[in-house]
């Protein structure tokens, strides 16, 4: 079954200088004029990016307690 994502419509306030720049930078990476997808693109970034640190952050965390456990 393939299912469509829910897009929901919102808005952001940004200085023409800031929207500009993003737009240039939207174009440059491929999403053309597409600057939803491009702000879209750098969210799911930013969240696999605080999943994979929390990640290493929980492995580096067990690695510590472990290793008190064994201590003499």
């Amino acid at each position: 079954m393939n299912r469509k994502s829910q897009v929901v419509k919102t808005a952001i306030s940004l200085t023409p200088i800031v929207l500009n720049w993003a737009k240039t930078l939207a174009e440059e990476k491929g999403f053309g004029s597409n600057f939803s997808a491009y702000v879209a693109d750098l969210i799911r970034r930013d969240r696999e990016n605080a999943e994979k640190s929390l990640a290493a952050s929980k492995l580096s965390h067990d690695g510590r307690e472990g290793r008190a456990r064994n201590d003499p």
